[in-house]
């Protein structure tokens, strides 16, 4: 359902705010020009639920109904971007890590290092020095410092359940007869674990739309005028003394959003497990 709204919600209500003052701001929106005999609001008088404002505005005049799903679309769009990158990378090293011996050591000492660096502090410190390089484009430095280390945790998690089914008979038998180990990890290896693999997937979109909603409170994330879910709790904690709402409704969206990848990753990992299944 929040998928489905997700896509056709801003595209029914496109939602522009543009400063034209201290106090005013103009709000481009199909229902609003119905309803509304003004395109302009006032943000301290307009924090209301009204017939054409469903959820109230927030402290710029934005309608929080269409803002939210806006923020939504935008969060999960980065999310997913993410959760495949490190997904792919982390299937790629925890196999060759898991298969290949030799590269024990220094795999370890290099996840040791990694793990130890204070993951946030190492996100803000990536993001500073981008954006003193001169790189503007916060899409693209979100996504380069999540993926940087994301994924080394599903790499070590494959590499350790590629350790333990990997002296199995049929592996055994499959290295004797001088199969690749490309094809034994692909055929052999991997469908043992993609239950694991998909209840990471799961997991990982609303850990980035978390570790997003962080950076931007420490004013590492995206800009205050771009909506994501993010900058709307960001704006919300700004007004929680005077419009409580303002901050809860986007808190509660991140909130369904997680639990709601929780129950399918885990539901997939269930119907995928071919233990369920003999």
């Amino acid at each position: 359902i929040m998928l489905i709204f997700t896509i056709l919600i801003p595209l029914l209500n496109p939602l522009i705010a543009i400063v034209n003052d201290s106090t005013m701001y103009q709000v481009d929106s199909p229902y609003m020009k119905f309803f509304s005999t003004s395109q302009y609001i006032n943000p301290i008088n307009n924090q209301k639920f009204e017939a054409f404002h469903l959820l109230g505005t927030n402290n710029i005049g934005v309608d929080l109904w269409v803002a939210i799903w806006q923020g939504v679309s935008r969060s999960l769009s980065i999310a997913l971007v993410v959760a495949l990158i490190n997904v792919v990378m982390g299937i790629l090293i925890g196999s060759i890590w898991g298969f290949f011996r030799k590269i024990d050591r220094f795999m370890i000492e290099l996840l040791n290092f990694i793990n130890n660096i204070p993951g946030l502090l190492f996100y803000m410190l990536m993001l500073y020095i981008l954006n003193a390089l001169g790189s503007k484009n916060q899409y693209f430095n979100l996504i380069l410092c999540l993926t940087l280390t994301g994924w080394t945790g599903l790499a070590r998690l494959i590499r350790n359940q590629i350790l333990i089914i990997s002296n199995r008979e049929y592996n055994v038998a499959s290295k004797t007869l001088g199969t690749s180990p490309m094809r034994i990890i692909i055929y052999n290896l991997l469908p043992f674990i993609l239950p694991v693999i998909i209840t990471s997937i799961s997991l990982e979109i609303p850990a980035t739309i978390s570790l997003e909603t962080s950076l931007t409170f420490f004013g590492f994330g995206f800009p205050p005028t771009t909506i994501t879910l993010a900058t709307l709790v960001n704006a919300g904690y700004s007004e929680l003394a005077r419009h409580n709402y303002v901050l809860f409704v986007p808190a509660i969206a991140l909130g369904i959003i997680t639990v709601s990848f929780y129950l399918i990753g885990l539901s997939l990992a269930d119907a995928l497990d071919p233990k369920e299944h003999r």
